[in-house]
């Protein structure tokens, strides 16, 4: 993991109030996905496994869920930005 992604992760995660929701927004995202795509994504479930991870202090788990998603969006992010 890189030096500072599991120490970003557990700051994004102290910085937000302890009711507070995590809400995941496709926005315009959503149109670059076909149906198959979108019912297939796991983002919700890896984001969920990344904060569950962090309450029980098995921050690799976290780093490495929360890491999934980043990577899969930026490369969606990326095709966006190419149309």
């Amino acid at each position: 993991r890189g030096p500072s992604g599991g120490l970003a992760v557990a700051r994004w995660r102290e910085e937000s109030h302890p009711h507070s929701l995590v809400e995941l927004d496709y926005a315009g995202i959503v149109n670059l996905m076909d149906a198959e795509t979108l019912q297939a994504d796991e983002s919700v479930a890896e984001l969920a496994a990344a904060l569950t991870g962090l309450e029980k202090g098995e921050e690799d788990l976290a780093f490495a869920m929360y890491q999934r998603v980043i990577l899969r969006w930026r490369s969606i992010q990326l095709l966006e930005s190419a149309n």
